[in-house]
């Protein structure tokens, strides 16, 4: 076990059951405490950034699902210490995630995976370069650069993954102006795709910024088409997948835009949606959906068959309220963004 103080306050037991108990502690700031596989808790105070993440002897103990387990969450802070108002999307790479925050605060969040320290906080409310409106999501290519949805703006801007502006675009040279992009994900081929939530489809660019082409016309209910469409993912196949929030459905396409199959509809049963978010596609052929209005992730194969349920619905530690964005980090472990709780959760695989 690893404790990493930065100021003592007290003393803090730990029993065998995983407990934690205090004893002549009036403030705590800055604590993490790792147990086993399991961060216990880190209490906020040592920055303007951390975690809240009280034990729970149920930690580590399987949900609804077999394969994963609910592992450590993060609260976020602003600069002014109050709680991160998340909007939609999560990215990750290395030791950190990002996460985008809502208006009128319109940032990018960095995060340490194994500390829940702050690596930085980019962007700020605005139209200028490198300032945001509402931005929806994050996407990272080649662990080198964040593609933001800057959706108040209707553009994507890039950045370095150390927050640096490189550059933007909005379809405008090619025709196609956005309309208040969402969800966005790069292909290991080098491809944004986009979902402009004004026409219901995926738009799909260069890194560039240059038009390639158009996926599932909408607003529709038939097979390819979407309506409110939410996120995107992209498989190591380039394989492309869309949650058709609208139609409470998942939409997969082929590399090439042709429709593959949907499944799902609205309803609380397994493999049943109401509003689905995010997305994700992991690199074990597993595709994870965030089940908004059931407050659940629910986990498919690539064909859609129903796998399993990671969460349920609530605010305690292994529970979720309104999940939105989703991303897989580097040891396979699934991020949440618990929207409805303020909080971002991780769940390990077992």
């Amino acid at each position: 076990m690893e404790m990493i103080f930065s100021s003592w306050k007290g003393i803090v037991m730990i029993n065998e059951k995983n407990v934690i108990s205090l004893a002549g502690v009036r403030s705590l700031a800055g604590f993490l405490f790792f147990f086993g596989f399991i961060a216990i808790i880190m209490v906020t105070g040592c920055s303007d950034n951390g975690v809240i993440s009280e034990n729970d002897p149920t930690a580590g103990i399987p949900l609804a699902s077999d394969d994963y387990s609910f592992d450590m969450e993060y609260q976020i802070k602003t600069g002014a210490g109050t709680v991160v108002n998340f909007n939609f999307g999560i990215a990750s790479f290395g030791d950190n995630f990002y996460a985008v925050s809502a208006s009128p605060d319109s940032k990018v969040y960095r995060t340490s995976l194994t500390t829940a320290l702050s690596g930085g906080i980019f962007g700020g409310p605005g139209s200028g370069s490198g300032q945001l409106d509402s931005p929806w999501d994050v996407a990272i290519f080649n662990d080198s650069a964040l593609f933001i949805s800057d959706s108040g703006n209707s553009r994507i801007q890039r950045f370095t993954t150390a927050g640096a502006y490189i550059g933007e675009f909005d379809g405008s040279t090619s025709g196609v102006r956005l309309t208040n992009p969402r969800g966005i994900a790069v292909s290991q081929s080098g491809y944004v795709f986009v979902i402009d939530s004004g026409l219901s489809n995926v738009r799909q660019f260069d890194l560039d910024g240059v038009h390639v082409k158009d996926i599932g016309a909408g607003p529709g209910t038939s097979d390819g088409q979407l309506n409110s469409p939410n996120d995107v993912t992209v498989d190591s196949d380039g394989s492309i997948y869309v949650t058709d929030t609208g139609n409470h459905r998942v939409v997969k396409y082929t590399s090439a835009g042709a429709f593959v199959v949907k499944w799902g509809s609205y309803g609380t049963g397994a493999g049943q949606f109401i509003s689905p978010g995010g997305i994700i596609a992991d690199s074990s052929g597993n595709v994870f959906v965030a089940d908004s209005g059931n407050g659940r992730v629910q986990r498919f194969d690539r064909q859609g068959r129903f796998l399993d349920q990671i969460g349920s619905y609530g605010p305690g530690l292994t529970n979720l309220n309104f999940p939105s964005g989703l991303s897989v980090d580097s040891l396979g472990r699934l991020l949440v963004v618990d929207k409805g709780n303020g909080r971002v959760k991780r769940f390990r695989k077992l």
